[in-house]
């Protein structure tokens, strides 16, 4: 078969991660003859491309049609109702533009399979189409988006399921959420985990750290979207006693913009406001208690998590799991990660000791934080011992999606 994966948004780290090695693992399939997949112009870097061409994939460039945030146009004042119009005519033309392209990239194609249906209205293709929800925090935090978009988001979701001939999600507790927020249609919804293979560490002086970080630190890579629970974790870490002994480090895309004074060009969200707060009435200290790095690259990240003292994972919704949280265990790391029931089905054949919090609550936040200091000895053992466990390759994953493909060619 011949297989278009499109993928016209896409998250920087996670998302980047997860698509190139799922599609080279499927140019590996004997089922597979052949992959295109349409990206965003300028999302991938020539290192990144360079892997996709030695697999033999296609990359079909999308180029980008969006306005981001708020505010004047070029921060030119009185124009932030010319942008507001502006953003609002090219999202309404978008479905014909996409439309148009996906009929081009899916010529000489046998199936499209959406790797991230969220965030886009369903497209008319004439080919059958496969997606993969990897998560419904959208629908479970309708604030990230905002009342009307939250409401589009389930509809076009609902959408997406009812078009495609195979829905697949990235875990059972995703599944069972489907099931909840749609109903009876999501029985035949299809589970495959993801697999995590950590960038090796490298050396440092090809991609250095942008600071020089204290030798103990407790590492969370994420981004500032409101399920990632920074907040708690803030309000937590601030009564942490040991805080300037072993400083909190969080890196992902817009970290850094919390630590940093508003200023005339700040961009406009709510939630860097949010966490500016957090930490101006609490205290906490940038440079001393905690560091907020920003996005990193793939290699500088392997670097900084095989170097962390220990790992906290504080989401409040995940989809397949936590990348951060695996890649630690995998690095030897001891883990404090968020109770939550994807979680729980991710991690339960790590051998580590895990230390479990409810993510909803600082007092048990600061509870997992102090137990971390009290049993690291212990916990760093059992984190060693468990670096080696047997985990499901990218091979796995590509032979069941293959397999999904194939079924859904037949139907």
């Amino acid at each position: 078969m011949k297989l278009l994966i499109w993928c016209p948004l896409l998250s920087e780290g996670g998302g980047v991660r997860l698509i190139l090695r799922l599609a080279i693992a499927l140019s590996h399939q004997p089922k597979v003859e052949a992959i295109r997949i349409a990206l965003p112009e300028h999302k991938l870097d020539t290192a990144q491309r360079n892997s996709l061409s030695e697999a033999g994939i296609n990359v079909f460039d999308l180029p980008s049609r969006k306005f981001y945030g708020d505010g004047n146009l070029r921060r030119i004042p009185g124009t932030a109702s010319i942008k507001k119009w502006l953003k609002f005519v090219l999202q309404r033309d978008a479905k014909l533009w996409l439309n148009r392209k996906i009929k081009a990239a899916a010529e000489g194609y046998d199936i499209i399979y959406v790797f991230w249906p969220h965030s886009q209205a369903p497209l008319d293709a004439t080919k059958p189409m496969v997606c993969t929800f990897q998560d419904v925090t959208l629908l479970d935090y309708p604030e990230i988006l905002g009342g009307f978009a939250a409401k589009r988001e389930h509809s076009n979701s609902l959408n997406w399921i009812e078009r495609c001939r195979t829905v697949v999600a990235s875990s059972e507790a995703t599944k069972q959420r489907m099931i909840q927020i749609f109903g009876s249609v999501c029985q035949q919804v299809k589970v495959i985990h993801h697999a995590v293979s950590p960038e090796p560490v490298h050396d440092a002086a090809e991609d250095p750290l942008p600071i020089t970080l204290p030798q103990r630190y407790i590492l969370y890579p994420a981004n500032i979207n409101p399920h990632k629970n920074h907040y708690n974790l803030l309000f937590a870490f601030a009564r942490f006693a040991k805080r300037a002994e072993v400083p909190l480090v969080l890196v992902g895309s817009g970290t850094n913009l919390i630590a940093e004074p508003p200023s005339e060009h700040s961009p406009l969200w709510w939630q860097i406001d949010r966490l500016r707060g957090v930490i101006q009435r609490t205290g906490l200290k940038s440079g001393t208690d905690f560091f907020a790095l920003g996005y990193l690259s793939d290699k500088q990240l392997a670097t900084i998590t095989e170097k962390a003292w220990a790992t906290v994972m504080p989401s409040l919704s995940e989809g397949g799991g936590s990348f951060p949280a695996e890649e630690a265990l995998s690095f030897g790391i001891p883990l404090a990660c968020s109770d939550i029931p994807v979680m729980r089905e991710h991690l339960a054949a790590r051998t580590a000791d895990i230390i479990w919090f409810n993510p909803q609550c600082p007092a048990s936040i600061l509870q997992a934080l102090n137990e971390m200091v009290d049993r690291y000895p212990q916990l760093k053992e059992r984190a060693l011992l468990g670096r080696h466990d047997p985990r499901p390759s990218w091979e796995n994953v590509a032979s069941d999606y293959a397999t999904v493909f194939s079924d859904a060619l037949k139907e």
